[in-house]
């Protein structure tokens, strides 16, 4: 997940990027003294359809809320893109983590 990057947040140790392109979430742990990152992170994919389509077309920031939740704001659909990404325009989103990410 690289393309498109639309926000990013720090929670502790662990930083959270938002990929716009990717509808995709990366996060990873940092290390401030080093000024590196100490592991790969993990990408989690925002929600899909039921054909996994996307429909968080336009994420464009996120910021933590706690350990497991997350807020994420949407901006609106373009007139090229899909009707799905229309449902999900111009919102705020708050999610959490799966289970043991």
């Amino acid at each position: 997940m690289s393309r498109d990057t639309a926000g990013m947040a720090v929670r502790g140790d662990r930083i959270t990027i938002v990929s716009q392109e990717d509808s995709a979430m990366w996060i990873g742990t940092f290390d401030f003294e080093a000024l590196e990152f100490t592991d790969e992170g993990r990408v989690f994919n925002f929600p899909r359809d039921n054909h996994c389509d996307i429909m968080y077309c336009n994420v464009e920031g996120v910021q933590w809320l706690d350990d497991v939740r997350f807020v994420v704001t949407s901006d609106k659909a373009k007139s090229s893109q899909s009707y799905r990404c229309v449902a999900q325009e111009q919102k705020v989103h708050i999610f959490a983590l799966p289970q043991g990410a």
